[in-house]
């Protein structure tokens, strides 16, 4: 139950992380505003559904939840493609410094296509921590 727990935490955890990357994008960058949007959109989705699994998580702590056990790969899943995402999406300090230097503008990192990938995946993962909570609701 703890495992869960904190797979739960870190990964809203990172999904503020990610939303607010993505709101740097938005207003830096005009020509993906569509695909910034969507992805924008997607993560603010599971972020929603994720907070409340992470409130039912800490209300029945001594209860076992029902079908919860089987989530844990998929919150690991989720935890990586997350981490993943935010990485793509943040500015290391590297980066930042290379961009100072050559004076380009901020670029978003993905193509159309990788976008429509990672909002299935994230679909997936919502649909998935939804149907859990519906579950443990009944």
């Amino acid at each position: 139950m703890l495992g869960e727990a904190v797979n739960v935490i870190a990964i809203v955890k990172i999904l503020q992380k990610v939303l607010s990357l993505c709101g740097k994008y938005y207003s830096a960058i005009k020509y993906a505003e569509k695909d910034i949007k969507c992805l924008y959109d997607k993560i603010t989705a599971l972020y929603d559904i994720l907070k409340k699994v992470e409130e039912l998580i800490k209300d029945l702590k001594t209860i076992k939840l029902r079908g919860l056990t089987p989530l844990v790969g998929q919150l690991k899943q989720c935890l990586y493609k997350l981490n993943n995402l935010k990485n793509r999406l943040d500015l290391t300090q590297a980066r930042k410094i290379r961009w100072r230097l050559r004076h380009r503008a901020l670029k978003w990192p993905f193509i159309r296509e990788n976008v429509k990938k990672e909002i299935t995946t994230l679909n997936g993962y919502k649909t998935t921590f939804n149907l859990t909570l519906t579950i443990n609701q009944i």
